[in-house]
């Protein structure tokens, strides 16, 4: 009696490994030939309704954005309209508008409002408003000089972030991470700069050519007389009082 009931057990546990064996093998052979059905049929919905809802995200449009260059037949700014990559976050893309202005103007007619080689550091907001813009030390020691040169180049900083960047009311030039006085050594920077649309030539002025590698534009020789539209080229201590 003991020999039959072995016998049976040996039986029932012979049965139980054919049946896994053959779940083993059926859902292997499903994985074999349905995966490959199943891999078309998403194909085609993709081809007829593109990727699904949670594939790659789309690119952002870049930002539409206007630099402010020194025009290159006048001693005033002129407007350069471009675009710049949009960044993550709002102090991003006017990183980038800063970036594109020290590349330079990328059409006749405008004067590099930096000196070649010039870099941005970084750009964060300060208090009160105010964006402190940090170049590294080619920006102070690459630039031509001159009185109203250096002033060209400061308002070409701080209307491109103030005109396109309503976060911001004042802009401070920090070099090497350091409150600076001057960019070269003829502009007071003691104060934090505000938007002057006042530099600005008006947009149905047109502008010369500018020769490649040219540099802001320099003072004008002493005692030499300004033009009507810029008033205060010679002494810009004088220009308009700012906003």
């Amino acid at each position: 009696m003991k020999e039959l009931k072995e016998l049976r057990l040996k039986r029932r546990r012979r049965a139980m490994l054919w049946v896994g064996l053959w779940v083993v093998l059926g859902f292997a052979a499903a994985l074999y030939f349905f995966d490959p059905f199943t891999d078309l049929i998403q194909k085609g919905r993709r081809a007829a309704f593109g990727p699904p809802d949670g594939g790659r995200p789309a690119l952002a449009a870049p930002a539409q954005v206007v630099l402010f260059f020194p025009s290159a037949g006048a001693d005033l700014l002129a407007r350069h309209p471009a675009e710049v990559e949009q960044g993550k976050e709002p102090i991003h893309t006017v990183r980038n508008a800063l970036e594109a202005l020290l590349k330079g103007p990328q059409r006749p007619g405008y004067a590099p409002a930096a000196p070649p080689g010039a870099k941005l550091r970084t750009a964060v907001p300060g208090p009160d408003g105010t964006l402190l813009v940090d170049f590294d030390k080619s920006f102070r020691a690459s630039h031509p000089g001159g009185a109203w040169s250096e002033y060209l180049t400061a308002y070409a900083v701080a209307n491109t972030v103030l005109h396109n960047f309503k976060d911001f009311q004042r802009v401070r030039i920090l070099i090497e991470g350091q409150e600076t006085e001057t960019v070269a050594g003829a502009l007071s920077l003691n104060e934090p700069l505000r938007l002057r649309e006042d530099l600005v030539m008006r947009e149905d002025e047109a502008a010369a050519p500018v020769q490649p590698g040219a540099v802001p534009p320099a003072p004008a020789p002493a005692g030499a007389a300004p033009p009507a539209q810029s008033p205060t080229r010679e002494n810009p201590a004088q220009a308009p009082a700012k906003p």
